[in-house]
């Protein structure tokens, strides 16, 4: 899950992953879904964001830090935002966790 705060909805295009060294724009490789699909809450705008649905190549990349999210709008077109994706490490089966009924 991705969390904007300080972009105004209404002027919301789209956003994308982008495969790119750190700090630079990269090309677009994955759009997310439509800013019409995207939470909007007290904490600000959220979007899903599953990596784990990447084919394995996006994954290997992401790992090396090399895919970033833009977001786009009507103010900045190309980008008003973007920031770098991080793999975060996995977290443990429920089964493993003791819930009761799980395997």
């Amino acid at each position: 899950m991705a969390v904007f705060r300080g972009i105004d909805p209404e002027t919301l295009l789209g956003a994308d992953v982008r495969l790119g060294e750190p700090g630079a724009p990269g090309v677009p490789v994955l759009e997310l879904p439509p800013p019409e699909e995207w939470i909007r809450s007290h904490h600000g705008l959220a979007v899903s964001l599953v990596l784990d649905a990447l084919d394995p190549e996006l994954r290997d990349w992401q790992r090396q830090g090399w895919l970033s999210l833009n977001v786009r709008t009507q103010h900045y077109p190309e980008g008003e935002i973007r920031a770098q994706l991080e793999a975060l490490p996995r977290t443990r089966r429920a089964g493993r966790l003791g819930v009761p009924g799980s395997r």
